[in-house]
């Protein structure tokens, strides 16, 4: 198998070229299980600290997902609300979050100066067309890793944008 995928081509074109073009940096944090969720909300917080930062989570299980967003609603208290979305939801509360965050998150919005954290399993990898300005992430199989990459500076219109992995 070889690739046909013609990056020169796609260069060419100036949003294809924002895109593949996009600055993004990588962090690798190393912690133990254990701390695993403290070390996510402590990068998330940090991320979240710049004016109109809007910070994706992802955690590979519903439990984390729940337990970083715990931390994170204590953490934050008063200054931010983090939201929570996960594949196991009822219908209706799933619905208004997903509301919440396409205002917030998707990719075509208009810029603004509302910040925002977003909790997530890999519900958000596919299907959804969002644009982080950081993505604080566990470590994972390299293409949900690209596909969750994929959501941060995804019209490359960020000078910078920041990557965390917790291994």
């Amino acid at each position: 198998w070889t690739s046909t995928f013609d990056e020169a081509a796609h260069l060419e074109h100036p949003v294809a070229r924002r895109r593949l073009t996009a600055a993004k940096s990588l962090r690798l944090e190393d912690c133990t299980k254990n701390a695993a969720i403290k070390t996510i909300a402590s990068a998330a917080v940090h991320e979240s600290a710049e004016p109109g930062a809007r910070v994706l989570v992802v955690c590979n299980t519903i439990d984390r997902a729940r337990a970083v967003h715990t931390l994170l609603s204590k953490e934050l208290r008063g200054t931010l609300e983090p939201l929570l979305l996960i594949g196991r939801s009822r219908q209706f509360d799933r619905e208004a979050i997903v509301r919440k965050v396409v205002k917030l998150f998707d990719a075509d919005r208009l810029p603004s100066g509302d910040q925002a954290i977003l909790v997530a399993t890999q519900t958000v990898e596919v299907g959804i067309d969002l644009d982080a300005t950081a993505l604080v992430t566990e470590s994972t199989a390299w293409d949900s890793l690209v596909q969750r990459i994929g959501r941060v500076n995804r019209r490359g219109d960020r000078t910078e944008a920041s990557i965390v992995v917790v291994h």
